[in-house]
């Protein structure tokens, strides 16, 4: 974990790196000071509901990817713009 701090650390990459630790038998302080995040942070993370904007988004990015992969990963995101378009899952 060298070099990686809390202020780069995402909600989704970082709650399983702490919860394997603490799994493991590690002090939840002490895991979280060697990431460098506090624990209000932790624990904002973990009571997190994602608002209807965010489900929308995460939404639209796994239609976009199922997008890219069934065009053998060879569309760009102007060729995805265009089918999240035609679709009508996007607007313009």
């Amino acid at each position: 974990m060298s070099g990686i701090t809390g202020k780069k650390l995402k909600r989704d990459t970082a709650l399983p790196i702490i919860q394997a630790n603490v799994d493991a038998g590690h002090r939840i302080t002490i895991v979280l000071r060697a990431l460098s995040i506090s624990r209000s942070t932790f624990y904002n993370w973990l009571h997190h509901v994602p608002s209807k904007r965010e489900q929308g988004n995460h939404w639209i990015q796994a239609r976009a990817k199922e997008i890219w992969v069934s065009s053998d990963r060879v569309y760009g995101y102007k060729r995805i713009k265009i089918a999240l378009h035609r679709q009508k899952l996007m607007s313009v």
